[in-house]
């Protein structure tokens, strides 16, 4: 459900279920709840309650009687697009799909009695559920200057993004650093927002600025671009580059790092080329280089499973790409 509408008095009212809805004003005020929700200032049911009562301009100290309260709640209920509900492995294996999948979303106490006993017996968490792709931040402004950030657009069932290749892996490479920290995310922010031509050393600097910006905004930043990567990752057909890796994202990263820079042998260009190449067309041609690969090995006799252990593709995909 990607809106929450209800009736008051005959008036229709939404509220975003999703985050490609959000405004970016909107997506700020989220961030600043999971924010709150990390530090554990706030449980998940009550991000969700102040989610609502942001969106509808409600001052949730001023809402009284059970019955508005019970109102508010089952709002919040609805409102799931924030977070996924996370066991441990090889919990649900046994599960039937179709439970397996609403479980995502659903708490076990609104499971039928058989699977709610079983669910709420498991030491399952909350995790942010955050993979799309649509900048929820274009732009902001610090010590009087504004810097924009990278376009992305999916009209026509195309996908393109203005971020650079290099940008893309040294962002990437950032996100698998930071493990719950935020010492890096000034590095982060001055990579993907760096104003004119973008070089490394030039984010480098501009980080030591990008220290003093709002803690919630480069938080927002970074919960952005993951979403963005899972989006390419999950649901493009570029999670080839992804599926059956099972090595940490850094070796991931350098891999991309060391193809890169092996395009300008091939002849696609010289190392600056490469590097300003939009991280789609970078991406494209990454793919397209790993099918060559796994079908001229094929070609060659090789087996399967020998043609897996090089790349790294599950067999189900290798038998997809030769079939």
């Amino acid at each position: 459900m990607k809106r929450i509408e209800f009736v008051v008095k005959d008036k229709t009212f939404g509220i975003p279920n999703a985050w490609e809805l959000l405004t970016p004003e909107q997506y700020m005020d989220v961030c600043r709840l999971l924010v709150d929700f990390a530090a554990g200032k706030y449980s998940v049911m009550e991000v969700r309650l102040r989610y609502v009562c942001r969106m509808m301009g409600w001052n949730p100290d001023k809402v009284k009687g059970d019955a508005a309260w019970q109102n508010l709640y089952l709002l919040a209920r609805q409102a799931d697009f924030m977070f996924e509900i996370v066991y441990p492995a090889g919990t649900l294996d046994g599960v039937p799909k179709d439970i397996r999948e609403q479980a995502r979303k659903t708490e076990p106490a609104d499971f039928p009695p058989a699977y709610s006993r079983y669910l709420s017996k498991q030491e399952y968490k909350y995790r942010i559920d955050a993979c799309f792709a649509k900048q929820l931040i274009p732009d902001f402004i610090f010590d009087k200057q504004q810097y924009r950030g990278y376009e992305i657009r999916t009209d026509f069932d195309r996908i393109t993004c203005k971020l650079t290749a290099v940008q893309f892996i040294e962002a990437r490479q950032i996100l698998s650093e930071i493990h719950g920290s935020t010492d890096k995310l000034p590095l982060l922010a001055a990579i993907l927002y760096h104003p004119g031509t973008y070089s490394s050393a030039g984010a480098h600097r501009l980080a030591g600025s990008f220290k003093n910006l709002d803690p919630v905004l480069l938080q927002a930043i970074s919960i952005n671009f993951q979403a963005f990567t899972a989006f390419l990752f999950t649901r493009t057909p570029f999670s080839i580059l992804s599926a059956g890796k099972d090595e940490p994202l850094p070796a991931i990263c350098t891999g991309m790092l060391e193809s890169l820079y092996n395009l300008s042998q091939d002849g696609i260009g010289d190392l600056t080329a490469v590097e300003r190449m939009d991280c789609i067309t970078y991406l494209i041609i990454l793919r397209k280089k790993l099918i060559e690969s796994v079908k001229t090995m094929r070609d060659y006799k090789i087996e399967k499973t020998e043609i897996s252990e090089k790349t790294g593709l599950p067999i189900k995909i290798i038998n997809k790409i030769l079939s």
